[in-house]
């Protein structure tokens, strides 16, 4: 397994109480993206050590998912599918941000990709990725 850790956000009012799982499994990675809410969990990191990570955001059947390697170039996983749906509201990491439509994807393909990355480290390649 190439996840080392895996991190989910649970805020309180603005303060964020934090959980980690030292060598978590394939399924404990599912269900934290399951369990998004965008409300009050919003933010799923599964790390490798150093930079090296994916985040899936969101929840409520709408979320973001980047990785990097280096914390300076980020894969973006994107749904062709969206079009340009132009660009939409998402609660992540305790926050409101606005992002681009077609990076805003299913659960589904959320949780392949991180599977993809948590059993191998790598992007799913036939999964759809745009580098940021």
């Amino acid at each position: 397994m190439f996840a080392k850790y895996l991190a989910v956000d649970r805020w309180n009012g603005t303060k964020n109480e934090e959980t980690e799982i030292v060598a978590p499994t394939v399924h404990e990675i599912e269900q934290a993206i399951r369990d998004l809410d965008a409300s009050v969990r919003t933010l799923v990191t599964v790390g490798a050590g150093g930079d090296v990570h994916m985040a899936i955001g969101g929840g409520a059947g709408r979320y973001l998912v980047y990785a990097t390697y280096d914390n300076q170039t980020f894969h973006s996983l994107v749904d062709l599918s969206a079009g340009s749906r132009g660009s939409q509201l998402l609660f992540v990491g305790g926050q409101e941000g606005d992002y681009p439509g077609h990076q805003v994807v299913g659960m589904e393909l959320a949780i392949r990709a991180a599977r993809a990355f948590a059993e191998a480290g790598m992007l799913d390649p036939e999964l759809h990725w745009e580098v940021n």
